[in-house]
């Protein structure tokens, strides 16, 4: 399941927002897999900080039956005008991977039959617990 922030609900938009916001006193763990990404695309810890200070969700996706994921995109810019983008779990806070994105990506690629337009305020309701 993949959701857009965009078709999000207003509640299913303050439930994000809440455990989003809780999330801070939680320990995040950048997952090896991460840490290879991190490598290879030339991000630093700091990014990956800066991203989880300041970010616009793109999307949740849900994908297995026990790990929901969060993308976000940081607000800061490199001197190559990229965004740091992760995938953060909001079951474990583990990022499970980055990258960087142009910040005039305007996503005209996305292919809409990949994303639901589906009530993830249940699913939310019960991570926030």
């Amino acid at each position: 399941m993949k959701k857009l922030y965009v078709d999000f609900t207003n509640k299913e938009k303050e439930l994000l927002k809440n455990i989003l916001k809780n999330s801070k006193n939680k320990e995040i763990t950048i997952i090896p897999h991460a840490k290879e990404r991190m490598v290879q695309k030339h991000i630093s810890p700091r990014d990956i900080a800066e991203c989880l200070k300041d970010f616009e969700v793109i999307e949740l996706h849900q994908r297995n039956s026990w790990d929901t994921r969060v993308l976000l995109r940081g607000k800061a810019k490199d001197k190559y005008n990229r965004n740091t983008c992760i995938s953060l779990s909001l079951v474990t806070f583990n990022v499970i991977t980055a990258y960087k994105n142009s910040t005039t990506d305007n996503h005209y690629t996305l292919q809409s039959e990949n994303y639901e337009n589906t009530n993830v305020e249940y699913l939310l309701e019960e991570l926030a617990k």
